[in-house]
């Protein structure tokens, strides 16, 4: 259990900075005193509709100022804010907010909030903006205080290996992990930072945290606001991406001038292709490499500067256990998985949480992850790890990702297929793909099949399920299509 306190970071930064700009959004700017009121309006307005301290509410709508609003009156009045993703269909909304208990869901979606699908209280999020009259009372200002063990919030995992769980954080976790992050990338009451990850994403949600604790700038970029513009019109200082996301900013029409003026570009996510970093050293971008998971509140080890190794951050431990998995644990390490009124935390006897990733650490403390451990499988007896075919096609130029999964074989017992997301025009050929290979791998390692990337696939998607893909060509599916 953490221990210790911390005031409003919000509260005490509209004391210190009121007309300083706390988030930018495509229709206004808001400074810290006026979000700072607007927070005490909407809180007011919960309470008055029923939500209580402890409550687990819900929330589903894309980044904007009202969203953030939403999140901070709530922690104020003590609830512990759910977001969800936008992309879920009804009966995962109906499933997610039954399994972590919620009494609340808050939305700006219309469909949603009619849907008669989803038992649960609804409030539309212009319901609770309504500027009542209010008075504040001197007792709750000096209540501004929050305990390090007191929940904050319920965030479900990506799902990328399996049913998505829903992990609850503590503020002491989300404020540690802010503090070593910023330790190692500041945050200046001059920064912008440009909000390009969903909130019910760990790695956008802890952005929020590391402004409030910087006093910085938060700009918001709507769905369908073109990164490379926004970059130049905000002045933007700092910006968090994953490897898509760089790729497609790197092709657009952004002059390279505007990405080297960055402070930092942090690349997390999934496997980042060794081509992308090519191209970021030739370029001389301040990109930082980011390791990070759900259970930790975001960052683990980052780069301590542009293109650099990852290094454990402050507030969190590593160790390589003896089978070469990462196991991690520190202020930051969640409090539990959550199922209904339950909560579990699955660590051993020393407190070591198990990532289910696989690395290692150098002698001067660089965290190298060499994939995941659930991903490896067995060919004729032979141990194949995916990610170690991915980074070798990754290398060629052409191929913006590629993803490798097993598929069952009547005699090896499984085989490798691959996914291959070109990047250029120029299509990629099975022999110029499998030669590439054969330089680098032994022959038990090369697919059995190349597949063109799926149609069906969003290019938004944060990560991609392998068993998605798996089912795919167990399926035989129509999207799929071979590469000759």
């Amino acid at each position: 259990m953490l221990m210790g306190t911390i005031n409003c970071l919000l509260n005490k930064n509209a004391k210190s900075l009121p007309d300083h700009p706390a988030v930018i959004g495509a229709d206004k700017t808001i400074s810290y005193a006026d979000l700072n009121h607007t927070v005490w309006v909407v809180t007011k307005n919960l309470q008055n509709l029923g939500v209580a301290p402890g409550n687990r509410v819900a929330i589903i709508s894309p980044n904007n100022i009202d969203y953030i609003i939403t999140l901070l009156a709530l922690w104020r009045l003590g609830a512990v804010a759910c977001p969800l993703s936008t992309r879920l269909p009804e009966e995962a909304i109906r499933d997610y907010v039954q399994r972590i208990n919620a009494s609340l869901l808050i939305t700006s979606t219309n469909l949603i909030f009619e849907s008669d699908r989803i038992p649960v209280a609804k409030l539309h999020i212009n319901e609770i903006m309504q500027h009542n009259p209010f008075e504040i009372q001197e007792s709750e200002v000096r209540s501004l205080i929050f305990s390090y063990d007191q929940p904050a919030t319920i965030l479900f995992t990506s799902g990328s290996m399996g049913e998505p769980k829903a992990t609850l954080h503590t503020f002491g976790n989300h404020l540690f992990s802010a503090k070593g992050a910023s330790e190692n990338i500041p945050v200046k009451p001059d920064d912008h930072w440009l909000l390009t990850l969903p909130l019910y994403h760990i790695g956008g949600l802890s952005i929020l945290f590391r402004v409030l604790l910087g006093q910085g700038t938060l700009i918001i970029l709507y769905p369908g606001d073109p990164i490379d513009r926004t970059i130049e019109k905000y002045n933007i200082t700092h910006i968090s991406l994953v490897a898509t996301q760089l790729h497609r900013l790197l092709h657009s029409e952004v002059p390279v001038p505007s990405l080297k003026k960055l402070k930092a570009i942090v690349l997390g996510g999934s496997h980042i292709p060794a081509q992308l970093v090519r191209k970021s050293f030739e370029l001389g971008l301040p990109v930082f490499f980011s390791y990070g998971l759900t259970e930790m509140s975001s960052q683990v080890a980052t780069s301590p500067m542009p293109l650099a190794k990852p290094r454990v951050l402050s507030f969190r431990e590593i160790k390589i256990a003896h089978d070469k998995e990462i196991l991690v644990k520190g202020e930051c390490l969640f409090h539990g998985y959550v199922e209904g009124l339950g909560l579990e935390l699955p660590v051993d006897h020393e407190g070591w949480f198990a990532t289910g990733d696989l690395g290692a650490l150098t002698g001067d403390g660089e965290l190298n992850v060499t994939g995941r451990k659930d991903n490896l499988f067995i060919s004729g007896g032979e141990n194949i790890q995916p990610e170690e075919i991915e980074r070798h096609l990754s290398q060629l130029e052409d191929i913006e990702q590629a993803i490798i999964v097993p598929i069952h074989h009547e005699e090896f017992g499984y085989r490798p297929v691959a996914f291959i997301k070109e990047n250029s025009s120029k299509r990629l050929n099975h022999s110029l793909l499998y030669n590439h290979l054969l330089a680098h791998l032994p022959k038990f390692k090369i697919p059995e099949k190349f597949y063109r990337w799926p149609s069906s696939l969003a290019d938004t998607e944060m990560k991609v399920s392998r068993d998605r893909l798996r089912q795919l060509v167990q399926n035989n599916h129509q999207d799929l299509q071979s590469i000759e």
